[in-house]
């Protein structure tokens, strides 16, 4: 009753034009709601309602009412074809359909299209989940620090000629295992672009940040007449030339390969430096090869390898580079399904991600990762 509010408001401390507006705001409420509304409403409903810790909705978000309908429509256009949807796939729409926000940051933008998704329940979901779990033994990992950094002391290598090669496997497509849908949806289908291709490319950075060109295995025929190999030459295809490249039955790294990563960057590498090389990698099969071994300290290099079980813990690819190489890849992938929805990847489309995924890995990256493994010298 109106007599007794001030004695309510001093009961629970609150000042009384609170405990006025709160009035008012309910009232507002109930007037608001319709008498067909009403006759609708459930149990779960009202507990709901009585649940509510606020008043508010809250803010509305800094995009606009044109750009959250126009990323809803794209959602639903989306998940109703089966395709994946995910929160870069979104920024990168919302940045095409509104030009103006090409002047901020990616990230920026990304960070808007967050909170547009946890607003319309936009979650994350997962057909299956497997988790790795790795313990790495300190005194493993401190040896074989140790080692290193005498063996690059003692002969001495400079950070210019100390060099991490790894291989990595690129899919053509997307293996998504996860995408935006609606919280609560009791089926979630995902749909690819339907090519199950694969590559591997050998990446290789040095101490100093220097990246060497990265060289991809595709799958096909060897030879120098195959039709593949061929293609690689073709101007009107339009091949990255700042790639090298290669065929092998099933795009693995094998002993040819090996040979041809050798002979084609390894080699040049140490005839411009002039110098004793240094080259860590880990116990793959074919780097485990005597021959292989052989090739490699005939270019006056020294060959080490990283304990097994430990990539994750001391290889500089693993450890800082794959990450972001393969970031960068899917969005490249994810652009390329947006503009090409019904289209099959091509080697040269692959050849072209991972070329600009490469420029995108920045020398800062590379001489960080090497510090937090070695540290300085």
């Amino acid at each position: 009753a109106p007599n007794n509010l001030k004695a309510t408001a001093r009961k629970y401390n609150l000042q009384p034009c609170l405990i006025r507006r709160w009035k008012r705001s309910i009232i507002e409420r109930e007037a608001a709601v319709t008498p067909e509304e009403l006759a609708e409403l459930t149990r779960a409903d009202i507990n709901k309602e009585l649940r509510r810790k606020a008043v508010h909705p809250g803010s509305l978000g800094s995009l606009s009412v044109a750009e959250r309908e126009h990323l809803k429509t794209y959602f639903a256009a989306l998940r109703s074809a089966g395709n994946i949807v995910t929160v870069v796939m979104l920024t990168i729409e919302l940045i095409r359909s509104a030009p103006d926000l090409n002047d901020l940051h990616f990230d920026i933008v990304k960070q808007r299209v967050h909170r547009f998704c946890r607003s319309n329940k936009f979650v994350p979901r997962r057909t299956t989940h497997t988790a790795q779990n790795h313990v790495y033994r300190d005194d493993v990992i401190a040896d074989w620090v140790s080692y290193v950094r005498r063996e690059i002391l003692i002969n001495p290598y400079s950070p210019a000629v100390v060099v991490s090669m790894d291989e990595t496997n690129v899919d053509f497509d997307i293996m998504a295992k996860s995408t935006l849908d609606i919280r609560g949806a009791r089926s979630v289908n995902v749909k690819s672009m339907g090519s199950s291709d694969r590559c591997t490319v050998i990446l290789a950075v040095s101490a100093s940040g220097e990246k060497l060109k990265p060289f991809l295995i595709f799958k096909g025929v060897s030879g120098a007449r195959s039709r593949i190999a061929l293609e690689f030459l073709n101007p009107a295809l339009g091949y990255p030339q700042n790639l090298v490249y290669a065929v092998q039955p099933k795009a693995w790294n094998d002993s040819d390969t090996m040979r041809q990563w050798i002979d084609l960057i390894w080699r040049p590498f140490c005839v411009e430096k002039g110098l004793p090389t240094y080259l860590i990698w880990d116990e793959f099969s074919v780097h485990l090869m005597r021959q292989t071994v052989h090739q490699v300290q005939e270019t006056g290099t020294q060959v080490d390898f990283v304990p097994a079980g430990y990539t994750g813990a001391v290889q500089i690819l693993d450890k800082g580079i794959n990450k972001p190489f393969k970031d960068y890849i899917k969005r490249e992938q994810i652009q390329f399904m947006i503009d090409n929805p019904n289209r099959k990847p091509k080697r040269q489309h692959v050849a072209r991600w991972i070329a600009s995924s490469w420029e995108n890995i920045s020398v800062e990256s590379i001489t960080n990762t090497w510090r937090s493994v070695l540290g300085e010298w």
